[in-house]
């Protein structure tokens, strides 16, 4: 089903499960939320408030589900995949949803699931929870809590710095560069740590 599909806006995959089952017999309304934590410094006189940003806030999504009693045996298995009654809840599920992406959200941990009406030849239940950009796989026994948690950086090889070595003997370390330059006389000097012309030079 692609994006240009309009039953994609109305269905999700959640997991390995999608709802619903039957696009002709069930929907889904995709209500996500995304923000950022900001202090705010109150002023002092007629200057202005400080703003910090400290950073994005965990995202939350919202998920309405309504279906016919038709796919109601497919709706209650897709629900008992993903019930936070069951053991097991609290492990963050992949989610796809055209959506999605522009919250910044691909998995979400289902928190709540509450809501449920029936009425003649149809259900309806809602489900809510923390969705974000999974950037850490889930730990055995649970997930790990959703942060900004990054990747630390490559340390660069010593050989791909800039250092000049003065007259003297000392080594000045200019950070990363590249590993050589040329002069306005065409003269090519290298910046290679031992190759490095002296200061002056």
């Amino acid at each position: 089903m692609g994006i240009k599909d309009p039953r994609a806006y109305t269905s999700i995959a959640m997991g390995s499960a999608v709802f619903p089952f039957d696009t002709g017999e069930g929907s889904i309304v995709f209500d996500p939320e995304c923000s950022v934590s900001l202090d705010v410094a109150k002023p002092h006189g007629k200057s202005a408030p400080k703003i910090t940003d400290t950073g994005k806030e965990a995202g939350k999504v919202k998920i309405d589900l309504v279906w016919s009693f038709r796919i109601e045996k497919e709706t209650v298995a897709f629900l008992s995949q993903i019930s936070p009654a069951l053991d097991g809840s609290g492990t963050p599920l992949d989610i796809t949803h055209p959506d999605a992406a522009m919250f910044g959200i691909d998995a979400m941990i289902v928190e709540r699931m509450f809501g449920l009406k029936r009425e003649t030849g149809k259900a309806s239940i809602s489900l809510s929870g923390i969705g974000w950009k999974k950037t850490n796989a889930a730990q055995a026994g649970g997930a790990k809590v959703p942060g900004s948690a990054k990747p630390a950086a490559a340390t660069p090889d010593a050989s791909d710095h800039i250092t000049f070595t003065t007259s003297d003997g000392n080594t000045i370390d200019m950070g990363e560069g590249p590993l050589d330059a040329e002069n306005s006389e065409g003269n090519t000097y290298g910046f290679g740590g031992d190759d490095a012309p002296a200061v002056g030079s």
